[in-house]
């Protein structure tokens, strides 16, 4: 996903949908119609001073 660099952080930025995950401590950022498929997941995770680390970035052909 590094040729999507920017849209990653466009997705982070500006979502088409942000999730809460299940798992305390993460947010799933979504992106509708950029890269090889409909949507473009972001996964971020949070530390106890609220800094967010990029975990992965991928493509979906939906979002859950």
């Amino acid at each position: 996903m590094g040729s999507l660099r920017g849209e990653v952080l466009r997705a982070i930025r500006e979502p088409s949908e942000l999730l809460r995950a299940l798992r305390v401590g993460e947010d799933w950022y979504y992106l509708q119609g950029t890269g090889p498929s409909q949507w473009l997941k972001v996964v971020v995770a949070f530390d106890e001073n609220n800094d967010g680390s990029v975990l992965t970035a991928f493509p979906r052909r939906r979002k859950p």
